[in-house]
């Protein structure tokens, strides 16, 4: 699976008008063919909490499906050539790629919007990269 990240930096890095990353998790299916997600935003930027850090719980924290829903438009001056460089990796000789993220709130039309909000009851990961929009159950 490839990352909320992977996505958001590859269309910054290549120059692109914009792009949204949203994720969902689905916990408990409906039908066959429908569940009931809670809706994210995903966000290049995070705030650390000292007290907290990577452990099982974490990863146990998404207790269910997670998908990546990516929507992106491309420009005149896009490319589909450069690879960025992960997050963890970022120095002062790299390309920052989060830069965009600015570039792209400033033009930006409203965020998706879901009729239910609800509190969620933690962010995937536990992770303020995760911004909650709603549900659908």
């Amino acid at each position: 699976m490839y990352s909320p990240e992977y996505f958001f930096s590859y269309y910054a890095a290549n120059n692109y008008l914009d792009c949204r990353v949203y994720v969902t998790l689905a916990y408990k299916n409906e039908t066959r063919f429908h569940y009931s997600c809670d809706w994210f935003e995903w966000q290049p930027y995070f705030e650390r909490n000292a007290d907290e850090y990577w452990d099982l719980a974490a990863a146990r924290s998404v207790n269910g499906l997670m998908h990546c829903i990516v929507v992106a438009e491309k420009g005149a001056e896009s490319t589909d050539t450069q690879i960025p460089i992960q997050m963890q990796y970022l120095d002062n000789d790299c390309y920052d790629w989060r830069e965009m993220y600015e570039v792209w709130q400033s033009r930006r039309q409203p965020v998706l919007k879901l009729d239910e909000q609800r509190p969620a009851t933690h962010a995937p990961y536990y992770s303020s990269h995760y911004r909650y929009l709603g549900s659908d159950r």
